[in-house]
């Protein structure tokens, strides 16, 4: 029973979490923290700020990219599109062009959202939008 603690900064990686209670379901989160539209979740990414993008993608509107994400929700930061809501991307990214993107619900199975999340998830695909000010 871990209701009522406080896990931040706690490593979770090899818990066995089976018949545990009160995790916070991705369904919820993504329903609460991100808006949508008729084609999918809205997201925000950050380019050319604290890492390199990979050479296959496009940085550019309509180009969908992808790598293969960490399914494990113990892992805070992980292998995939690193997305969050725009309010933790203007908070924890100070510098790089921020991007408004979309998950389309064809890819929603490839969502991964850490339980201790802060606003960031990461999933497989990600459809860049449009360039936003900061």
């Amino acid at each position: 029973n871990l209701s009522g603690s406080d896990l931040s900064g706690s490593n979770l990686r090899g818990s066995d979490l089976s018949g545990a209670k009160n995790l916070p379901s991705q369904q919820a989160y993504m329903q609460e923290y991100f808006e949508h539209d008729r084609r999918g979740f809205i997201v925000y990414k950050t380019f050319g700020g604290q890492y390199p993008s990979p050479d296959t993608w496009r940085i550019e509107a309509g180009a969908v990219i992808e790598e293969v994400v960490n399914p494990d929700r113990c892992t805070d930061c992980g292998s995939g599109v690193n997305v969050a809501t725009l309010e933790w991307v203007k908070r924890n990214m100070p510098s790089g062009d921020i991007w408004k993107c979309r998950i389309a619900w064809k890819d929603a199975p490839g969502i991964v959202v850490p339980y201790m999340t802060d606003g960031k998830i990461r999933a497989e695909r990600v459809e860049l939008i449009e360039v936003v000010p900061r």
